[in-house]
């Protein structure tokens, strides 16, 4: 809204031409329009028609025409649109009742004030902001929460929330607040074998295995590890491990996209301790245990000697472990 216009040498007018013939008149002639305030744009000011008679009526001028005519809105300011004004009529340039009663409403609001579309953005309290730039040198700090198309350029977030639909150079809300997750626990299952399968077993001698990850956008980070217990049953086809959250689908090669490693203490396997895990389906990968029996193996070329574990070449020994941790992207 532009502000209203006011001049202190105004001085009073009267009707002139026609004076006013109907209420839905709108151009109406002065005797004068010297000293008048002037208009540029949206701006107005106000003219009172008769004032302190029975027919005064308050006019908001907002333009002017040819000569000594203004353009008016009629019945203004709680007034009644009268059906005639004679001419000779005084006209004089007021302060009336809005006048006084704007500033004390702006003083009570808290929205559309000053101009602006929505509430205005106080230092204390909890507020939401929509449709903003903030511009360089700004800092959003711990407590704040930036939400849904919301833009930061050249600032510092300092401890704030980003909400998922919220994005910084990029990267998701949902992503940046997941880089700072703790990891999720999972339980791993193990399977593996026909007829005589891969279990953890059952009572105080069973295996343990555990699992915890962090997805960040579509990549997983996850990590685990096997205890072996007494009472576990081998498997006669390589022990086989769930990942946390379903992967892509392999490519035309065949090949899917882990890559992870780990360490083993798996006493009847001649092993150098190292673990590669290898994915064999959206859901799971096997443990391969590097053979070799020294770093030299690994120099040569041609593959790396490597095996599944199962009851051909594992027996199971108590506080034998395995422990592996991989990457991979999701579906």
């Amino acid at each position: 809204m532009a502000a209203r216009q006011y001049k202190s040498t105004a001085d009073s007018k009267t009707l002139g031409g026609s004076g006013v013939t109907s209420a839905g008149q709108t151009a109406i002639t002065l005797s004068s329009i010297t000293n008048l305030p002037p208009l540029s744009g949206s701006q107005t000011f106000t003219l009172v028609i008769g004032p302190d008679t029975a027919t005064e009526e308050i006019v908001t001028v907002t333009s002017y025409g040819s000569g000594n005519v203004v353009n008016v809105t009629r019945g203004s300011d709680g007034t009644t649109a009268q059906s005639a004004h004679a001419v000779g009529a005084i006209v004089k340039h007021m302060i009336t009742a809005r006048d006084l009663q704007e500033p004390q409403d702006h003083i009570d609001a808290s929205a559309s004030v000053h101009g602006i579309t929505g509430s205005v953005v106080g230092t204390t309290g909890t507020q939401e902001l929509t449709n903003k730039t903030l511009g360089n040198s700004n800092n959003i700090k711990s407590g704040s929460t930036l939400t849904n198309n919301g833009t930061i350029s050249g600032g510092n977030i300092n401890g704030a929330t980003l909400n998922a639909a919220s994005t910084i150079g990029g990267v998701s809300g949902t992503t940046l607040a997941a880089e700072h997750a703790a990891w999720t626990a999972y339980t791993p299952t193990i399977s593996g074998g026909t007829g005589t399968v891969w279990s953890l077993g059952t009572g105080g001698s069973a295996g343990t295995i555990t699992g915890s990850y962090i997805q960040i956008g579509k990549v997983v980070h996850f990590k685990g590890s096997l205890a072996i217990g007494t009472s576990m049953t081998v498997g006669n086809d390589d022990l086989t491990i769930t990942l946390p959250v379903a992967s892509v689908a392999a490519d035309s090669n065949g090949f899917f996209g882990l890559t992870g490693t780990g360490r083993c203490a798996l006493t009847s396997l001649a092993t150098a301790g190292v673990i590669l895990p290898v994915q064999i389906s959206t859901t799971a990968f096997i443990p391969q245990v590097l053979t070799g029996s020294t770093a030299s193996t690994y120099g040569a070329s041609g593959s790396v000697p490597r095996t599944g574990i199962k009851s051909t070449n594992y027996t199971k020994t108590a506080s034998n472990n395995i422990i592996f941790s991989g990457t991979y992207e999701v579906a």
